[in-house]
Order: C-alpha cells, then sequence, then structure tokens
C-alpha cells in the first residue's frame, strides 16, 4: 500500500557544484505544494544570472511563502551580485513569497502578499533585532 501526502516544508543540503536553478528546476517538478523551501548549497558555484534563472523554477509553486537560498560561493565579485533584482524578480514570479533570504545574508519580507508585486519589503542584515518579529 502506498500512500501520498503533499509536502509543505522542505530542508535540502546539497553537495553538488552545479548552481542552483538545476536543482531548483528537479525540487519545482516534484514538490509544487511546498510553501517553504530551505536550500543550503555547499559546494555550488552561482551566479546573478542563474539566481535570476531561478524564478522560471520557483513560479511552478504557487503555495511557496518562504525561500531560504544559502550557497558557499560565487563566482561574482560580492559587489556586483545584486541581490535586490533577484528578490524581487522571485517575489514576482511567486506571488504568495512573504520571506526571501539569499545567500549574502540579507533578509526580504513583507507583511501581507500583494499578487504579482513584491512592494514595501524592508531589507534588512541577519542578527537585526527587528528580525524577531518576522
Amino acid at each position: 500500500m502506498t500512500g501520498s501526502a503533499t509536502l509543505k516544508r522542505l530542508i535540502v543540503i546539497s553537495f553538488d557544484p552545479r548552481p542552483p536553478n538545476f536543482l531548483f528546476d528537479h525540487l519545482t517538478q516534484r514538490f509544487v505544494g511546498l510553501e517553504a523551501l530551505y536550500v543550503v548549497m555547499l559546494t555550488a558555484v552561482y551566479s546573478k544570472q542563474s539566481l535570476e534563472d531561478c524564478a522560471t523554477f520557483l513560479s511552478r509553486l504557487g503555495n511557496l511563502e518562504k525561500i531560504t537560498l544559502m550557497a558557499a560561493s560565487t563566482d561574482v565579485a560580492d559587489e556586483t551580485l545584486d541581490e535586490d533584482d533577484i528578490a524581487e524578480r522571485w517575489g514576482k514570479a511567486c506571488p504568495r513569497l512573504r520571506v526571501i533570504i539569499l545567500p549574502r545574508g540579507k533578509v526580504w519580507f513583507q507583511d501581507e502578499p500583494v499578487p504579482g508585486i513584491w512592494a514595501g519589503q524592508q531589507i534588512i542584515r541577519l542578527g537585526s533585532p527587528i528580525l524577531g518579529s518576522v
């Protein structure tokens, strides 16, 4: 006898050296009901483009409210990687998103999801006292 249930939260730790968009493609095909996705990629090299490309895959997750992506390395110098653009693109791809955490340690959140718009975002460094309210 087999059973099935919708997986709502998923934590993934990956040692795959491929960029995150490869992993996101596979995860979003298998777990379309996710509300929270936490990904730690220990050996992956990512670029701004590979993170932006993840938006296409994330758009498959209509219920996604929280996402965290931590990755150990990048092929772009830290000062040239604009995570604001990435967060905005992910927010537009997933209208229900309320919290986004990206590899450089910034947190974006909004109190009320606004369909199709990532508006009213606040950018806060990890460890900030305001994070206790998220």
